[in-house]
């Protein structure tokens, strides 16, 4: 869970404790996928840029939170990181 506090200071806590963040992850923070979830990803080498959109059989990434994206896999067998 994240919040703001009044005077503008953004936490998440974790593990029953408050950890400070900044207000660009508590902005752009992305929720942890769930099986059966239609997503667009990302196949390594990132450079080429290759998307692939499916569902997602197996969630890889044990963070709630990633800052590059969870990786996941694909019905297909496809891994790689949700968009």
């Amino acid at each position: 869970m994240q919040y703001c506090t009044k005077n503008g200071y953004y936490y998440e806590i974790q593990k029953g404790c408050a950890k400070r963040i900044s207000k660009k992850k508590y902005l752009t923070s992305k929720n942890k996928p769930k099986v059966g979830n239609s997503v667009m990803i990302i196949v390594k080498p990132y450079k080429k840029n290759k998307k692939v959109k499916g569902i997602i059989k197996r969630v890889l990434t044990k963070k709630q939170f990633h800052s590059r994206g969870h990786k996941v896999e694909l019905l297909d067998g496809t891994i790689g990181r949700v968009l």
